[in-house]
């Protein structure tokens, strides 16, 4: 049998195959497959969604040991590699490679690699953010700020704050995609940086603060993506009531000037 990505129905004939062999005496199943589904399965690399459920689904229905591959020239799969219906009826799709007839000693053993490059475009993507600790100067004292930071966008920016200066890193794709969501809150325009902060849980927190940096343009939006454990932000101003908004996991706050300057 041929495990490639582009069967929907594999486990199933593995199922019916072994269902017609219980009970008798003597049969052993071996599944044929090519090499890169035969490096697939034993691995245990992060796969993408489609070939690591795929792998699972094999590795449950059948034994690994009984795996084996069968060589490009001898590989029945002819369909995938586009033959005409005339050489399909006639070809070994339906008797199988004549060395298959033969005693197992006989039977082909490939010593052949799969590259890496194989294995990288179905390797589960990770974007990893690079944080860095802050610490901001109060009367001259610099004290550690409880969460991490880290700031994205157009080349040759920066963020000054607190006595601290954050350097842009290139954007890295989920970055992206968070950026044209934030965009969309904008009538004009659209944001250049992304600054980042990670808190320890959702009981680290910061004092009150403005958000009025000579670096940011004080006639631009705030939005703010929230992820992980519920906070809660608040706002202060003098002469008002303060008013506290939850930050929910995979809420969006859209804040519009002067929010900037509170």
């Amino acid at each position: 049998m041929a495990f490639l990505r582009q069967e929907t129905n594999g486990e199933e004939m593995i199922n019916l195959a072994r269902s017609g062999c219980q009970g008798k005496n003597n049969v052993h199943l071996y599944y044929w497959t090519d090499l890169t589904i035969l490096a697939w399965i034993p691995n245990e690399e992060s796969w993408s969604v489609f070939v690591n459920n795929r792998v699972k689904e094999i590795r449950q229905l059948s034994d690994k040991t009984c795996l084996k591959h069968i060589p490009g020239a001898s590989n029945p799969d002819l369909p995938s590699r586009e033959c005409l219906v005339n050489q399909l009826i006639a070809s070994k799709w339906w008797q199988g490679p004549s060395w298959l007839y033969k005693n197992e000693d006989s039977w082909p053993i490939s010593e052949e690699s799969v590259p890496e490059e194989t294995f990288l475009k179905q390797r589960k993507t990770v974007d990893k953010l690079n944080e860095e600790s802050q610490k901001v100067v109060v009367f001259n004292k610099r004290y550690p700020v409880p969460r991490k930071v880290s700031a994205y966008g157009d080349k040759n920016l920066t963020y000054t704050f607190s006595g601290n200066t954050l350097p842009t890193k290139p954007l890295i794709p989920i970055l992206v995609r968070i950026l044209k969501e934030a965009n969309k809150f904008l009538k004009d325009g659209s944001f250049n940086y992304i600054l980042i902060n990670r808190y320890k849980d959702g009981q680290d927190k910061i004092g009150s603060h403005r958000d009025n940096e000579t670096d940011m343009d004080p006639s631009s939006s705030i939005v703010t993506f929230s992820f992980g454990a519920e906070r809660t932000m608040i706002f202060k101003r003098s002469n008002f009531n303060s008013v506290k908004i939850p930050l929910k996991n995979g809420s969006v706050l859209a804040m519009n000037p002067p929010t900037n300057e509170f």
